[in-house]
C-alpha cells in the first residue's frame, strides 16, 4: 500500500512539474499505474482530494524545500509576476498609483490575500475580490 501511494504522489508532482493543474483522479492513477477505483476507494471524491490537498498545503507550508523545488518555485512565481506586474505598472504610467508602488508587493498581497481565503479559510476566493482589491489599490493611490 505504501508504494502505491508513493506512486501516487510522484505521479501528482510530475503533473505539477509539467504545469498540468487541472488533473483528473483518473489520469493520476493511469501515471501512477494504480486502478482508478482504488484512489477513489482511498481518498474519495476528487472535492474529498482537493480538501485533503489543502490540509496538506497547510501543513507542508513551513517545511524545507529541496534546491531544485525552490528553484522551480521561484522561476514559477517570477513569471507569473513579471507578466502581471504590466498592469500594476501601466496604473502608475497613468498616475492613478503613487510612483513609489512596490509592483511585487501588490501583487504578493493580492495573492496572498486569495490563497488565505481559500487554502486556511477553505473559502471561495473570489467572494469579496473586489473588496480586497480596491483595499490594496487605496493604499498605492497617489496621494493629490
Amino acid at each position: 500500500m505504501f508504494v502505491n501511494r508513493r506512486a501516487v504522489l510522484d505521479a501528482a508532482l510530475d503533473c505539477l512539474d509539467e504545469g498540468l493543474t487541472q488533473v483528473s483522479l483518473p489520469e493520476i492513477a493511469t501515471r501512477s499505474s494504480v486502478a482508478p477505483s482504488s484512489l477513489y476507494r482511498r481518498w474519495g471524491t476528487w472535492e474529498d482530494t482537493s480538501r485533503r490537498g489543502r490540509a496538506v498545503l497547510r501543513a507542508t507550508a513551513s517545511l524545507e524545500w529541496p534546491e531544485a523545488l525552490t528553484e522551480a518555485r521561484t522561476r514559477f512565481w517570477d513569471d507569473r509576476f513579471a507578466l502581471a506586474s504590466v498592469m500594476i505598472q501601466r496604473g502608475i504610467d497613468r498616475g492613478e498609483l503613487d510612483q513609489s508602488t512596490d509592483l511585487r508587493l501588490l501583487l504578493e498581497m493580492v495573492v496572498a490575500s486569495l490563497h488565505l481565503r481559500q487554502l486556511l479559510l477553505g473559502d471561495d476566493p473570489t467572494t469579496m475580490i473586489e473588496q480586497q482589491v480596491d483595499l490594496l489599490l487605496d493604499g498605492s493611490r497617489r496621494m493629490p
